[in-house]
């Protein structure tokens, strides 16, 4: 079976999350880095990716949790100087 992409390579039949909603993750994950690290709030650096469902395996892994179909994960790394 042949993907279906667009011009930026993804499947358009895919639902993906809105621009506020996006905009959203990014601005809550920097505050809890702000918070976390004590760094200040404009030295912000981050990417965002979007995955096909397919692409991951997200399993239960005994915690008993729910996992719904939007599905999140947040990394974050520090540079130590």
């Amino acid at each position: 079976m042949k993907e279906m992409t667009n011009a930026t390579g993804k499947d358009p039949r895919l639902q993906r999350r809105s621009v506020d909603e996006l905009q959203t993750l990014l601005d809550v994950t920097n505050d809890v880095v702000v918070e976390a690290f004590g760094v200040p709030r404009r030295d912000r650096y981050q990417i965002l990716e979007e995955h096909e469902r397919s692409h991951l395996q997200v399993l239960d892994t005994g915690l008993g949790m729910d996992r719904s179909k939007r599905f999140v994960l947040v990394e974050s790394l520090k540079h130590r100087s």
